[in-house]
């Protein structure tokens, strides 16, 4: 193997980032970790990239798609910057203040052209949309696709009730352009969109010698689960297995597109879901291994496939079940284009290049609370779990427990028993104690945002 650069090495290349967001998905669906077979369709191209970078087992998202998009762009959980649910009906003007520096904010600054293609899903209205938050472009719902289902409900009254529409925006513009609405017809083809558009803009990149952020959010497998008519029955087992394949081609598609540009070598490709899988029947999906659904807490819900690959920097091959959360890919992207994080509010991801390049020998995080919604269900530290709040899945009902729980989940990974006897553990605790410890120290240093926050909000400990 190539000698592995230095985190500082890393930082100089000044590479292309492109993350590929998967909407719900579950820990056993792609067949690198535990689908394939038992879902019907082998994800070929996403198996061989998992062999040419590095397979994360414990990469842990939010609990719901809002939380952990915020959490990704901001490196911050998303009960700081009040985006902790993912809002239903709300009027626009919610979402991610303007204090709050993304990604986009940041590698734009740093001489990058970012774009966001796909759902947005952080903040609604003038001031709040990508292009407010250093990105150039961004075209996909203002949402989330299950509101495709509208025009199809009986109940629907059109002139009445609203209308969701794709829009697109570039920056520089005061507001975002509406185009069709969301229908089933729309959301079965929208990646194809997305692509096109992804396309262009690394060619572009790639043709003006720029480096590019591409913040790539797939639709699948958010409900409802449509697979696009070439690869409707591709399969032999049914529309699921058929947006499998669909997801492993359109990944594949700008695997591609880096190699034909000459590019690959010099960009870092993140393929990552951003929750644990869909819970409606119709469209459910498998968590694999563990158990649980997003909108909930079981580990099904923390932990999600993610996998990393930079030719000659990250490690070829490697797999680990040591811990990275969402928030470690904004410091750990920003150390990979060589920018620093923002030092003046509290950043909860830490740096991981190291031990992706192989530079450090383990990962630089071992716990991390978690929360759905507002509420703390609980601390994961190492291999051990400390449950408050129980709830698996998305329509099971929440159980405080008066006692917490605490699992071992290299004994007990489907999160059964509620102390793992004889041992019980209760060293672990001491961890756990410091961890919310030093989250409370940490927000009497810096307050919350509040979820209804105006744009202009500005945390009083931040204020200058």
């Amino acid at each position: 193997m190539a000698e592995v650069p230095t985190d500082e090495r890393a930082g100089a290349a000044r590479p292309n980032i492109l993350f590929f967001h998967v909407d719900n998905l579950g820990f056993g669906e792609v067949s690198c970790y535990s689908g394939g077979p038992f879902r019907g369709a082998w994800t070929r191209r996403i198996d061989a990239f998992a062999a040419e970078g590095f397979r994360l087992t414990n990469y842990a998202p939010e609990a719901q798609c809002t939380p952990t998009r915020s959490a990704l762009l901001t490196g911050r959980f998303s009960i700081r910057s009040g985006t902790h649910t993912a809002p239903v009906g709300a009027a626009t003007g919610w979402g991610l203040v303007a204090w709050e520096k993304t990604l986009g904010d940041v590698l734009t600054d740093a001489g990058y052209a970012c774009a966001v293609y796909g759902k947005w899903h952080v903040g609604e209205g003038p001031g709040r949309w990508p292009t407010d938050h250093g990105f150039a472009e961004w075209s996909g719902p203002p949402r989330t696709y299950d509101e495709s289902l509208w025009p199809e409900d009986p109940w629907y009254r059109p002139g009445r009730d609203p209308v969701s529409r794709m829009v697109t925006a570039k920056a520089g513009d005061t507001d975002v352009t509406e185009g069709e609405q969301l229908t089933l017809d729309v959301r079965r083809d929208c990646d194809l969109d997305y692509l096109d558009r992804a396309e262009q803009f690394i060619r572009a990149g790639a043709e003006a010698g720029t480096p590019v952020f591409v913040y790539f959010n797939h639709s699948m497998m958010h409900l409802p689960v449509i697979p696009r008519e070439e690869f409707a029955g591709r399969s032999g087992n049914g529309p699921w297995a058929d947006a499998l394949l669909e997801l492993d081609a359109d990944f594949g598609r700008l695997l591609d597109l880096l190699d034909d540009l000459g590019v690959s070598e010099d960009t870092l490709v993140v393929f990552a879901g951003d929750n644990g899988p869909e819970e409606v029947l119709n469209w459910r999906g498998t968590p694999g291994y563990w158990e649980g659904s997003y909108f909930a807490g079981g580990e099904g819900n923390l932990r999600t496939p993610c996998i990393a690959r930079w030719p000659g920097r990250v490690q070829a091959g490697a797999v680990s079940d040591e811990i990275m959360h969402v928030t470690d890919w904004y410091t750990t992207m920003l150390a990979a284009a060589g920018v620093p994080a923002p030092d003046d509010r509290i950043i909860d991801g830490v740096n991981q290049l190291p031990w992706l390049t192989g530079a450090a020998p383990e990962s630089a995080r071992e716990a991390y609370p978690y929360w759905m919604g507002p509420e703390l269900y609980g601390v994961k530290w190492r291999n051990f779990k400390m449950i408050m709040k129980n709830q698996v899945h998305l329509t099971d009902a929440v159980t405080d427990l008066a006692t917490p729980h605490l699992i071992n989940l290299v004994t007990d990974p489907q999160e059964r028993e509620p102390y793992d006897l004889p041992w019980l553990h209760t060293w672990v605790m001491t961890h756990i104690n410091q961890v919310l410890a030093d989250f409370q120290a940490s927000v009497r240093r810096e307050p919350l945002i509040p979820a209804v926050a105006p744009l202009e909000f500005v945390p009083r400990a931040a204020e200058r």
